[in-house]
């Protein structure tokens, strides 16, 4: 059985995204804690795209897709409801390929988004090591559907679970984008009015975070490896995985670079969850199981359940998925 995760070394950096995101939080050491780790709103701040100059990069969001940020501009937001649709659009002045964390994994050279409270940099909601495509690292403008969100090799759960696992208010955030050496690129502010609940959201992180796990039905393809830089965790998920499905898998691996909190009613945190995706074989027929990881405050205890049934791939999908888990 294979559990392989990124630990290749930055050529004059981080580790990997993922570590860079850990970092990230670390570094906001006065994290905001009203409205459940969210910032109230403040009457009469200025939302203008003044507020951040002195930036390399531009910044705005909209609430539906566009051909380019020029068209970003003329449609631009600045405060959304429960459940609104949310893209995220950044212009810089040289290719993305210039500013995001070096790494010696062709695959996963990418920048850092985080969402936080408005003028506040030190302090963050959340955030994801957000990895790019070709495409994207040869241009000068990213686009990102934040709400309900994208199926691409990294959660885009960023903003549906800051506001979706927060509560009732106004709550004045701001959507960051930061590249090499943690350096600011580009910020777009969003207030979220959500006076009246965060049912919609609530339930749109967990449709997209079943979306995003489950994998391309239409393809026959298993969930992507995020690679996430954690060999502990790696070693008690495997030996987890292998009691709940009675024998050791070919392969397991993350699914998400993060670690979402599950609170209850009253904002206490329960657990902390992330996901992961066992490949196994029988004697006719392969499958891939979709994982939950559960971590415990306090204790740390790791809990890992089955998250739905088994799903089957033919063999040259297996084999494809085989080689990404190492």
């Amino acid at each position: 059985m294979v559990f392989v995760l990124a630990t290749h070394a930055c050529a004059g950096g981080l580790d990997d995204l993922g570590k860079a995101a850990e970092l990230l939080k670390a570094a906001s050491k006065n994290p905001a804690t009203t409205g459940a780790g969210r910032t109230p709103a403040t009457e009469n701040r200025d939302a203008t795209a003044a507020s951040y100059s002195g930036l390399e990069g531009e910044a705005v969001v909209t609430g539906a897709p566009v051909s380019g940020f020029a068209e970003a501009q003329e449609r631009r937001i600045i405060s959304i409801h429960d459940g609104d649709p949310v893209f995220f659009h950044v212009r810089l002045p040289r290719p993305l390929k210039d500013y995001v964390f070096p790494t010696f994994v062709n695959d996963r050279p990418g920048l850092i988004l985080t969402v936080g409270p408005r003028g506040i940099p030190g302090q963050q909601h959340n955030s994801i090591a957000l990895f790019l495509r070709e495409t994207e690292m040869n241009g000068s403008e990213l686009h990102l559907n934040l709400a309900p969100g994208e199926i691409r090799k990294s959660s885009m759960h960023v903003w549906m679970e800051t506001v979706g696992g927060g509560s009732h208010g106004i709550w004045d955030n701001e959507i960051r984008l930061l590249g090499r050496n943690n350096k600011l690129l580009a910020v777009a502010p969003l207030t979220a009015e959500v006076n009246d609940g965060i049912d919609k959201y609530k339930a749109m992180t967990k449709e997209y975070r079943s979306r995003f796990v489950v994998g391309d039905p239409a393809s026959n393809e298993a969930p992507p490896n995020i690679h996430r830089n954690d060999m502990r965790l790696a070693v008690e998920v495997s030996k987890q995985a292998s009691q709940l499905l009675g024998n050791k898998p070919d392969a397991t691996y993350f699914t998400d670079d993060g670690w979402a909190a599950h609170t209850n009613r009253i904002g206490q945190i329960e657990y902390h969850i992330t996901t992961a995706t066992a490949l196994f074989s029988t004697v006719k027929k392969v499958f891939y199981q979709n994982l939950n990881v559960k971590k415990y405050p306090g204790n740390g205890r790791i809990d890992v359940e089955l998250d739905g049934k088994p799903r089957e791939l033919n063999t040259d999908n297996y084999k494809r998925a085989l080689v990404q888990a190492r």
